[in-house]
């Protein structure tokens, strides 16, 4: 019985210590994507008159945003 408490806790520390490292992950990996999401931002303002361009940097954009809320979702799952 007493191993089995044991290895309980040992899992429950080794869960701990993984969702605090994808909390941290994703805490690096935001501003990274803020950034780009800036840039992406200023390029689509200087390009509007060309749709071919404006049209790629919208998808670009919208990938962008699905990797943003990913992170998100993530780290709200690590808060918990």
């Amino acid at each position: 019985m007493e191993t089995s408490i044991d290895e309980t806790r040992l899992e429950i520390e080794q869960l701990k210590a993984d969702l605090k490292t994808t909390g941290d992950i994703c805490h690096q990996m935001k501003q990274p994507l803020m950034i780009i999401m800036g840039f992406l931002e200023l390029i689509s303002m200087e390009t509007q008159k060309h749709p071919g361009i404006d049209d790629k940097l919208r998808k670009i954009h919208s990938q962008v945003n699905r990797l943003s809320e990913l992170t998100n979702s993530l780290m709200n799952h690590t808060k918990k």
